[in-house]
């Protein structure tokens, strides 16, 4: 499977199961009418700071999960905002445009059925994920608008063959094989199709930006466990190794050289990545919206806490 034929691995029965699950999922847009104005804010050199604060006031609930997640106290650093005028001022637009994608990933997780048991490991991945995708692509000289998106639901197949399947299938699957270039082997062993390909499929359901499904698909290298196209995949490809390095876990290092080939980047950049705390350790998001947001104040927020990996720097010296 390559970055252009990824769908040709699956045998049309499977993928008729996949799409059904796949619509169930997307009942419950990802990317919904309030990250839309957020975006078309953002990128719209006229628009003024206080158009993207009127976009917030008309979701409290989604302004609160942002708020939440600038004022994690596990944020290094965090801004302490009271205010969505603050969040939005202390931001600046392209961070505020990766937030507003991050809040709407974690808030598609924590609503969806689909996660069950599975939600928190699925919430921290996507985070860590994505705060290096970010990295990774300034170090490289990659536009980081697909890494990052497509490292936020790297893992969103999992929900696809929650659903395809059954719980207790990925469930079990997911012990058996904590490594994840483990467990989609045996994804695609058990079930015709693993978590990558299933994901794509999602993104492609919900006209994600063109790019976002191949990266998905090829996260952990297809079915070759090498294939890295393009540097936009091969910085998520990295990108994903890093939650798993974080906690201890061991390196895919077939599609890990692979990717790094493909970036021209030297191993020891996920070394820097395991030691930035801004990376290894993002601020946990806010699982529950707490409605009551205006431009002048907030309620009380309640303290979250965040957990830092164990020996991160260890963790990466076995990629060499």
């Amino acid at each position: 499977m390559d970055g252009v034929r990824w769908r040709d691995a699956v045998d049309p029965e499977i993928e008729d199961r996949l799409a059904a699950a796949v619509d169930e999922l997307a009942l419950l847009p990802v990317l919904d009418a309030t990250v839309a104005r957020i975006v078309a804010a953002v990128e719209d050199p006229d628009a003024a700071s206080a158009d993207l604060v009127a976009v917030l006031e008309g979701d409290p609930a989604f302004a609160r999960r942002l708020i939440d997640r600038l004022d994690d106290p596990g944020r290094p650093p965090p801004l302490r905002v009271r205010t969505i005028r603050q969040a939005v001022l202390g931001t600046g637009r392209p961070a505020l445009h990766r937030l507003a994608l991050e809040v709407a990933v974690h808030r598609f997780l924590a609503e969806t059925p689909a996660a069950g048991a599975a939600r928190a490991r699925l919430r921290h991945n996507a985070s860590v994920a994505a705060a290096a995708a970010v990295t990774i692509a300034a170090r490289t000289g990659t536009p980081p608008a697909v890494p990052h998106l497509a490292a936020l639901l790297h893992d969103a197949g999992e929900l696809v063959l929650a659903l395809a399947f059954t719980p207790s299938t990925c469930a079990a699957l997911a012990l058996e094989h904590p490594n994840p270039t483990d467990r989609a082997r045996a994804q695609r062993t058990r079930l015709g199709v693993d978590h990558a390909v299933a994901g794509a499929m999602l993104a492609e359901r919900w006209n994600l930006d063109e790019g976002v499904p191949e990266a998905i698909a090829l996260h952990h290298g297809g079915a070759t466990g090498t294939a890295s196209p393009t540097t936009e995949i091969a910085v998520v490809q990295l990108a994903v190794q890093v939650p798993h390095l974080a906690s201890g876990g061991e390196p895919d290092h077939a599609v890990l050289w692979a990717a790094l080939e493909r970036c021209r980047a030297p191993a020891a950049l996920l070394d820097e990545l395991l030691a930035d705390p801004a990376v290894a350790a993002p601020p946990r998001p806010a699982d529950r919206a707490r409605p009551g947001v205006a431009a002048s104040g907030r309620p009380g927020a309640q303290p979250s806490t965040s957990s830092s990996p164990r020996s991160a720097t260890s963790a990466a010296s076995r990629v060499l």
